[in-house]
């Protein structure tokens, strides 16, 4: 009966450690689970960060893209407007030139009108060139403004 006894509490032994061996590894599947999901978690979560540090950057590349089109179109801007100026006073040099011809006036003083530059990049009177350069640092402030009111 003592044998009997002692294989009864030998199987017993054996059944619980079994037990404590499945339930361990149900234990340590658990645990592997969680950290499996923390890590796909943080996995996600660092690609959205990446995707929102990705678009915050591409948007600012976009409104830096627009600032530098909108500086140039206004630099092309003022290089016409100034080579359409200068285009105009040559104009009204050259026919003043003719009237003066026309009319039999000495030569040399009708040489002195022809003598203005007809340059696309000439010398404008004060007034015009500040009044051109005033509009363009208005245009370029304003590319400006509107670059920063694209970065809030």
């Amino acid at each position: 009966m003592d044998a009997e006894r002692h294989l009864q509490a030998a199987r017993s032994e054996i059944a619980r450690q079994e037990e404590q061996r499945r339930i361990t590894a149900q234990q340590e599947e658990l645990r592997k689970r969680q950290a499996d999901e923390k890590a796909a978690e943080q996995a996600h979560v660092t690609a959205q960060q990446e995707e929102m540090r990705q678009r915050q950057a591409d948007e600012k590349a976009a409104v830096q893209s627009r600032y530098q089109d909108c500086v140039s179109r206004i630099n092309r801007a003022y290089i016409a407007n100034w080579a359409s100026k200068c285009k105009a006073i040559a104009d009204r040099t050259a026919k003043s030139y003719n009237e003066c011809k026309s009319k039999g006036t000495s030569n040399d003083f009708c040489e002195l009108m022809k003598s203005g530059d007809s340059s696309s990049d000439c010398s404008l009177p004060r007034v015009l060139g500040t009044d051109l350069d005033t509009e363009a640092e208005r245009g370029r402030n304003r590319c400006l403004e509107e670059s920063r009111s694209g970065l809030q």
